[in-house]
């Protein structure tokens, strides 16, 4: 019998005065849980295991999910793709597994396919969004070598097409995967870094052995449009560009988060899990933030330890980011923020957090992810999938739901697992809210077909970045521009992007950022 614990929220309003920017924290409004019964999970499955939004799938105007049960059918895993209400309750769904949902192959027992998942662009320009899903210990090759899967998805979320990356599949030639690597242990989109118009992926090997036992790697992958691997690039040494010291059953690479462009260089960046360092205490864990260049090559790294900076109150004390999240920039101020899961904390029960991020990439402040509605045991495991996402394509609703996985929950039966949806306000400011009333930055036609206008009008003379960012808080497009005008005007093109809503943020110089939201209409 699980120890029932309970936790009261305590959010607290914060006001940052960052670039000019008013800034804002997350106030949960509604919690909803949604247990792995009611969508088909069985006793033992361990839904929740990852969580990822796949975007508007179905064309109904909200954000859809995809949600890993990997420990199903015998371990061979599954994935749940889950059509969203706007109430965070579910419409319908669609398993895929096993000869189930277009996947017409027998994944292998023991395989845990579906305890990586991500969202990964068109890859195959077909108008809708694909999935990348992780089989971590499939003995593909050798003895958990790990495997993962590029599913081309239809809009009812099935699968019109799959292709397989191992050892021995998906030309992912001279690979350096062997016994007990965990390839696919999670994956994440990190944006078009070499600009073939096909984006790249992270792709975590938390259990590989070059470093020591344990000690973990990340790939990144090069895509080809059918899916195969057109090059990669290992990182976990100084060849790498890599100079952190990785040490056994550290279990680098446990998860990955896609960063956005964070030094506006162009190039999507990561933070990558270290769950099992030991430099704050034994297991105690904590993450990197890399920049990445075109070639996938860590330019430079900050390390975030629990205890240390703006994490020096925080209670966690076993494996710091054994899960992690992409919920965007969650305060407004133009930094992406990291959601860090301690799923062993508490006896198994699980912790959460919000960590905000600066600029420079150091922890401004943290907000504990607990609610009065939510009631947790021991053996949850609540937080082991992280993720969030903008409820509605509309870009005038203001919700947002974060994303949080409890894959041991026992409601529908012994780790039967749950996902909990936290309702929160939209998290970025609107561009009349900005404290400097003197720049206006809008984009015409609004919504349209995929070139936008856009205006920018400010007494600033100098460089202006631009960013677009899509609905998944994924750096898709980056540009700079000469600002020698009143008003200066740019163009953007998204022709080739799904419908839906993508932000674009307008950076002049240190001064300010402008953002505003442009919307694809079918």
């Amino acid at each position: 019998m699980k120890t029932k614990l309970h936790f009261l929220l305590v959010f607290t309003i914060l006001t940052f005065y960052i670039s000019n920017v008013r800034a804002q924290s997350a106030d949960v409004q509604v919690v909803t849980k949604i247990n792995g019964a009611t969508v088909g999970a069985t006793i033992g499955d361990r839904f929740g295991c990852d969580i990822t939004p796949i975007g508007d799938l179905n064309g109904d105007g909200i954000n859809d999910l995809a949600v890993g049960a990997h420990s199903s059918n015998n371990s061979r895993g599954e994935i749940q793709i889950l059509f969203m209400n706007a109430d965070a309750t579910v419409a319908s769904i669609q398993t895929i597994g096993s000869f189930l949902g277009g996947l017409n192959v027998s994944l292998m027992t023991g395989g845990i396919f579906g305890t990586g998942l991500s969202a990964i662009g068109d890859v195959n320009n077909d108008g809708v969004i694909d999935l990348a899903v992780g089989a971590p210990y499939a003995n593909d090759g050798g003895d958990h070598y790990g495997q993962i899967w590029i599913l081309f998805m239809n809009t009812d979320g099935t699968v019109s097409n799959y292709q397989k990356i191992s050892a021995t599949e998906g030309n992912f030639i001279d690979n350096q995967l062997g016994v007990w690597s965990g390839f696919g242990r999670r994956i994440a989109d990190i944006g078009d870094l070499d600009q073939d118009g096909i984006n790249e992926i992270a792709v975590g090997a938390f259990t590989d052995r070059e470093r020591g036992i344990g000690a973990g790697a990340v790939y990144i992958l090069f895509l080809n449009a059918d899916g195969t691997v057109k090059n990669h690039r290992k990182i976990n040494g100084i060849e790498s560009g890599f100079m952190g010291d990785l040490d056994s059953e550290d279990f680098f690479g446990t998860d990955l988060v896609a960063m956005g462009d964070l030094n506006n260089d162009g190039f999507g960046d990561l933070a990558v899990s270290v769950r099992g360092d030991d430099d704050t205490g034994i297991n105690r864990g904590g993450f990197y933030i890399f920049y990445l260049s075109q070639d996938g090559k860590v330019i430079s790294e900050t390390k975030i330890l629990p205890g240390t900076g703006g994490l020096a109150d925080i209670n966690s004390q076993n494996e710091f980011s054994a899960g992690m999240g992409s919920p965007g920039d969650l305060n407004g101020d133009g930094t992406k923020d990291v959601l860090i899961g301690s799923f062993h904390d508490n006896q198994d029960v699980g912790a959460g957090w919000i960590i905000y991020l600066n600029e420079d990439q150091t922890v401004q402040s943290y907000q504990a992810l607990i609610h009065e509605e939510i009631t947790l045991s021991v053996g949850d495991h609540f937080s082991y999938g992280l993720s969030g996402v903008k409820i509605s394509t509309d870009p005038s609703d203001d919700r947002y739901w974060i994303l949080v996985g409890a894959p041991g929950d026992d409601e529908g039966g012994t780790n039967n697992g749950a996902i909990y949806v936290l309702q929160t306000e939209t998290l970025t400011t609107p561009v009349g809210e900005l404290e400097d009333q003197s720049i206006a930055f809008v984009a015409s036609p609004n919504p349209g077909a995929g070139f936008f206008d856009l205006s920018l009008a400010s007494d600033y003379n100098g460089l202006v970045s631009y960013e677009v960012y899509d609905n998944l808080g994924r750096l898709i497009e980056g540009f700079t521009a000469d600002k020698y005008q009143e008003v200066q005007g740019v163009t953007v093109d998204l022709l080739d992007y799904p419908y839906g809503t993508y932000r674009v943020i307008a950076r002049l110089g240190n001064r300010t950022a402008a953002l505003t939201l442009v919307s694809i209409r079918p």
